[in-house]
């Protein structure tokens, strides 16, 4: 069973925007520096809300990353947001946890799109 994580809006954009940083760039150095600068902008939490969300949001942007892939059809020319199934690559996403977290899978799913797709 998955446990529960916060419903709270800034803390799912800062754990989003954590495990972008640290599971896409490296930054952080550490899990241990990553889960710290969630403390920092996010106070008041669980150390296991922290550590939970840090893996959910990293699993979300690795499914996104594949999710590119297999929905991406491009149609010639210049690439563009409509080369990717966008629905698809969404319930994807909305496969972990479904409902929730939904504004943060939507730009998941964008960013993935423009780092993959167009950029």
């Amino acid at each position: 069973m998955t446990t529960p994580l916060p419903e709270d809006e800034r803390f799912l954009d800062v754990a989003r925007d954590v495990a972008h940083r640290f599971g896409s760039y490296g930054r952080y150095g550490s899990r241990a520096k990553a889960q710290k600068a969630q403390r920092r902008r996010a106070p008041g939490f669980d150390e296991q809300d922290y550590d939970d969300a840090l893996d959910f949001f990293v699993e979300l942007y690795a499914v996104a990353k594949r999710g590119v892939k297999v929905h991406h059809h491009p149609k010639g020319g210049t690439a563009s947001f409509e080369d990717v199934d966008f629905d698809a690559l969404l319930a994807d996403l909305d496969e972990l946890r479904p409902g929730f977290a939904v504004e943060q899978k939507g730009i998941i799913a964008s960013w993935s799109v423009l780092y993959y797709v167009l950029m």
